[in-house]
C-alpha cells in the first residue's frame, strides 16, 4: 500500500506512522517497543495517562440504535454461542460466500469484453 499516494495523507507525521503500523515485519510496526511507538512524533501531544485512566471522551459515539444490547449478549452466552461462531455459520449457510459456488457461476459478466 503507497500512502504517499493518498490525498488524506498530507500530515507526514501521521504518514509515516501509518507506514510503520502498515509494515509487515513486526518488530518494525512497534519500532522495537511499545515505548517507543509512543515516542512516536505523531503522538506529542497525547496524554497517555489519560488513555490508562479511562479519561479521554471519545472522538465518536455510535447511535444508541446500532448498540448489541446485553440482552442481545446474554442470549448468545445462554446458547454458548460467540460472535465468531456466529459469522461462521452464516458463512456455512450461505451460498452466496461459497467459494465453490462462486466460482461455478456463469454470470456471463465479460461476455461484451
Amino acid at each position: 500500500m503507497c500512502i504517499r499516494d493518498r490525498s488524506y495523507s498530507k500530515d507526514r507525521k501521521a504518514r509515516k506512522l501509518m507506514e510503520q503500523l502498515l509494515s509487515k515485519v513486526p518488530e518494525a510496526r512497534l519500532s522495537g517497543s511499545y515505548q517507543q511507538l509512543k515516542a512516536n512524533p505523531w503522538f506529542e501531544n497525547f496524554d497517555w495517562d489519560k488513555l490508562i485512566d479511562r479519561e479521554l471522551k471519545a472522538p465518536y459515539i455510535p447511535p444508541k440504535e446500532k448498540y448489541v444490547s446485553d440482552g442481545e449478549i446474554e442470549n448468545l452466552e445462554s446458547f454458548n454461542k460467540t460472535v465468531s461462531d456466529e459469522v461462521e455459520n452464516d458463512l456455512n449457510e450461505n451460498e452466496h460466500f461459497k467459494k465453490e459456488v462462486s466460482r461455478n457461476v456463469e454470470t456471463n459478466w465479460d461476455k461484451d469484453f
